[in-house]
């Protein structure tokens, strides 16, 4: 307790001047604090920018894996489509009726065209891809399955593989995976 007039007019200087101090102090926070959210966006931002592209590998734009079933009644319902893109590759509008990502041109004598509706890329190299394969040579009977979906589980596997199904006359469905 101050004694004096004197002590007592300091004490309340140093009490003001301490409490003027802690005010400054506390707006000096609160602007570092509001400069620090901005940046504090700015990089949950960018590191969004750069992780989800590097979460997107594993699955690339992926559509769920088709079934055999559902490709074959795809096939089915649109033979006319299918039969005109063996002469028109680049038809986007085919592309997109059809379900189909790419056209990967094999050979053309025996013309061996595969369309690929489904991939999944696996971590460092390799993939899996499932399609339909138009081929005028009959594939090898070694890669021949009944079902290409009882032979792929889960579907999604860096094992080598090659499966083919036949659907009708040159058309199959194909699957092929690598690491």
């Amino acid at each position: 307790m101050p004694t004096t007039d004197a002590e007592a007019g300091k004490d309340g200087k140093v009490a003001m001047s301490l409490s003027h101090t802690i005010t400054q102090e506390k707006q000096t926070m609160k602007s570092k604090a509001s400069s620090r959210a901005p940046r504090c966006i700015v990089e949950i931002v960018f590191f969004l920018l750069l992780a989800l592209p590097i979460a997107g590998c594993s699955s690339s734009r992926e559509a769920p894996y088709p079934s055999d079933q559902s490709l074959i009644k795809t096939f089915q319902e649109n033979r006319e489509a299918f039969t005109r893109i063996l002469s028109n590759f680049e038809d986007k509008a085919l592309h997109t009726q059809l379900g189909i990502r790419r056209v990967l041109s094999i050979g053309m004598n025996p013309k061996h065209i595969m369309l690929e509706v489904w991939f999944h890329d696996f971590p460092g190299p390799g993939g899996a891809t499932k399609g339909y394969a138009y081929q005028e040579k009959a594939p090898s009977s070694d890669l021949l399955v009944d079902s290409i979906d009882r032979h792929t589980n889960p579907p999604i596997s860096p094992e080598e593989k090659t499966l083919i199904r036949r659907i009708e006359g040159n058309w199959y469905l194909y699957f092929h995976s690598s690491h």
